[in-house]
Order: C-alpha cells, then sequence, then structure tokens
C-alpha cells in the first residue's frame, strides 16, 4: 500500500545492518521525499529538535529482523469503531500516506478527515 515508504525503509534497514544505524539515518534524512519539506525549510520546521528525535531511534526495526512483523489485516476492527477519529496529513505528505489516509477515511465510519497546510512545522507525536 505504500511503495516508496516500503522502498525506502528497505534500503534504510540494508544500511543500518551493513553501514550501521548512524549512516542509515543520515542517508534517510539526506534522500527521503518526507524529508524534504524539513531540509528546504530547516528553521521554520523546528529541523534541530526532529534530529534530535531521530537520534534517539535505535535502528533495532532494522538491524534485528525478528524484531518487526507485519502487522495484520484490522479493516474490520477500523469499520467497527464507533468513537470519533481525526484522520489528517500535512499538506507536503507523500502519496504514500495521503493514500493510506484516504483509505482509513473510508474504513472508519466516525471519521474526520483532514489537511494541516505547511503541517511540517507542527511536532505530532502519533
Amino acid at each position: 500500500m505504500m511503495p516508496y515508504v516500503e522502498y525506502r525503509l528497505g534500503q534504510s534497514s540494508l544500511f543500518a545492518r551493513n553501514e550501521g544505524p548512524k549512516v542509515a539515518l543520515s542517508r534517510i534524512f539526506s534522500n527521503a521525499k518526507w524529508f524534504d519539506v524539513m531540509r528546504a525549510n530547516p528553521i521554520e520546521c523546528r529541523m534541530k529538535k526532529r534530529c534530535e528525535i531521530l537520534a534517539d531511534f535505535s535502528c533495532v526495526p532494522w538491524t534485528n529482523r525478528g524484531a518487526t512483523k507485519l502487522a495484520k489485516e484490522s479493516n474490520d476492527e477500523l469499520s467497527a469503531m464507533d468513537i470519533p477519529t481525526l484522520i489528517y496529513n500535512i499538506a507536503e505528505d507523500l502519496s504514500d500516506l495521503i493514500h493510506v489516509a484516504n483509505h482509513l477515511k473510508y474504513l472508519i465510519p466516525n471519521s474526520v478527515r483532514k489537511f494541516i497546510p505547511y503541517g511540517v512545522r507542527f511536532m505530532l507525536r502519533e
């Protein structure tokens, strides 16, 4: 469902195993499209703070194949949710992420879909 994200994360996993976590993080930050706006607007996007968050990432999911597993399909559970749910994207998001959000909106009956213009300025923790 997210071909670009899967491709980049696969590359990062390979780099982390072969060249180490620091190299993998540096390469994904330098090359991944989802960091384009942040690289172009470091002050407005609070890039220094975000890089500190990235530095805390252990890369274990990339270096230890047994540390992660595929999530089970949960369409039925999502369709049964009755709590209000906010589904948002920032306007600069990758098409992969927008596609997933649209799919979630379709599945979750009591959801609201929003776009946040120039949302990379916000520190959102999911």
